[in-house]
């Protein structure tokens, strides 16, 4: 990566960390017992035997009229054993990287 034109990451290990981050933020969400009925709900079985992430892109939110403050959101997909994406899970954090808020999005499957 060539930092001298990185605005906000020194490096690519930075980005590899919020990646992290939202790999254990999906791995917190999938072993709530309300959220996996969710996915049961949602998912055919023969899907959630074996669930993989996907890195996906990190995003830069202002939200505010002041350049200096900004959010990143963080998406990873959930894929099956058989790389079919089931969705995506966002996972936030404020500039200086305190957790905010984390959803899950289901894709429609088409069998």
């Amino acid at each position: 990566m060539n930092t001298k034109n990185a605005l906000y990451f020194k490096d690519e290990s930075e980005m590899q960390i919020l990646f992290h981050k939202a790999r254990l933020a999906g791995d917190k969400w999938m072993r709530n017992s309300e959220n996996r009925i969710k996915l049961t709900k949602e998912i055919a079985a023969v899907y959630l035997e074996e669930i993989h992430f996907k890195n996906d892109r990190i995003t830069l939110v202002w939200t505010k009229t002041k350049f200096d403050s900004y959010m990143i959101n963080v998406k990873i997909i959930f894929l099956s054993k058989n790389k079919v994406e089931l969705g995506e899970f966002v996972y936030s954090e404020d500039m200086v990287g305190n957790h905010i808020d984390d959803n899950f999005y289901f894709y429609h499957i088409y069998e």
